[in-house]
């Protein structure tokens, strides 16, 4: 080959690493223009360029990725999530929160804390539709228990126990007077001590009597009182037990 036709080659590939080069060069400028919204991806990078550096920089260590996937698959399939958090965890996993990327351990936590035991930690309560639980818990069940001592008459009265239901209320109690001494003959639950308007009454006693009466108070607090009849006069038991739950 002539002298001037190996100048004209080495020209053609001088130009040709050139112009790869400065493609190159470019490319890289070019990246480093282009803007790059992170507002979902929480990168700080606002460039192309920067956002790949930076994906880079945060990249996991892939020598155990195959075992990893493998755990993932079996892990997070489309219709439920498991936690095998290992032998030695003393809990059977958990999901943290970090209320606007705060650095604290948790802000709020969902842990399995022993086997079938499941806890919600959560400092500043816990809410349903907006509404807080705790603001609930006046609304739980509260337990009746009333026990008195009554010295019994044969004639129809008032046993001295009594019991006063909150209003807004639902309520169920069992009224009972026992045989201590005497059979009772009548057990009756009334609105007054000392005038008898029966709300409810069993008059069949064998070792006690008793009566059963549920409802719910209106916009007033209501009181029963308990009325019974035995045939001699002795000292017998009288009891209200149940429970009410304000509305």
């Amino acid at each position: 080959m002539s002298s001037k036709g190996k100048m004209i080659i080495a020209f053609i590939i001088g130009m040709t690493i050139t112009s790869v080069t400065a493609y190159s060069a470019a490319s890289i400028i070019a990246a480093k223009r282009v803007t790059y919204n992170n507002d979902q991806s929480n990168l700080e990078a606002d460039n192309v360029q920067d956002a790949i550096d930076e994906l880079y920089d945060y990249s996991v260590d892939y020598s155990n990725i195959n075992t990893r996937l493998t755990d993932l698959e079996g892990s997070f399939a489309k219709h439920k999530i498991e936690f095998f958090p290992g032998t030695t965890a003393n809990n059977g996993g958990y999901i943290d929160f970090h209320f606007n990327n705060s650095s604290s351990d948790y802000t709020s936590r969902i842990i399995e804390g022993s086997n079938g035991s499941l806890n919600l930690v959560a400092p500043n309560g816990v809410k349903i539709n907006g509404t807080d639980i705790a603001s609930g818990y006046s609304k739980k069940p509260v337990n009746v228990y009333v026990y008195n001592s009554f010295t019994s008459s044969t004639s129809f009265a008032y046993t001295g126990t009594s019991v006063t239901i909150p209003a807004n209320s639902f309520y169920a109690l069992t009224f009972k007077v026992v045989y201590n001494h005497a059979k009772p003959t009548e057990i009756g639950v009334s609105t007054s001590s000392s005038t008898y308007s029966e709300v409810a009454s069993n008059k069949v006693g064998h070792h006690h009597a008793s009566v059963s009466y549920q409802g719910k108070t209106g916009s007033s607090a209501t009181s029963f009182y308990v009325w019974a009849t035995y045939p001699s006069a002795n000292q017998n038991n009288v009891s209200i037990t149940g429970f009410y739950i304000p509305e």
